[in-house]
């Protein structure tokens, strides 16, 4: 198992706080043959990271399809993410 980095975001630790971290989304992937080149998708994380620093504070599971699904209708999160006020909208394919 291996993780690809996808998108980042920079955001206050709790709502309404000065402290910030920074939110890597990853794609938690496994090795497999063809088409599968960059391995099977597995899994989505979010690594959170304190500021300033940056240090890795944990790297919790967010998002797994189930394993009997095909690999290629599985949705992978973090192909971007866009912060608006308050809210992160995160996107996938």
């Amino acid at each position: 198992m291996w993780r690809w980095p996808v998108d980042a975001v920079v955001e206050p630790r709790r709502p309404g706080s000065g402290a910030r971290v920074v939110r890597v989304l990853l794609w938690q992937r496994e090795a497999a043959g063809a088409p599968w080149l960059f391995g099977v998708p597995r899994a989505t994380e979010v690594a959170m990271l304190s500021l300033p620093g940056p240090s890795l504070e944990n790297i919790p599971e967010v998002h797994r399809p189930p394993l009997s699904s095909p690999p290629g209708d599985r949705v992978l999160w973090g192909t971007s993410a866009v912060r608006d006020g308050g809210w992160t909208y995160v996107f996938g394919v």
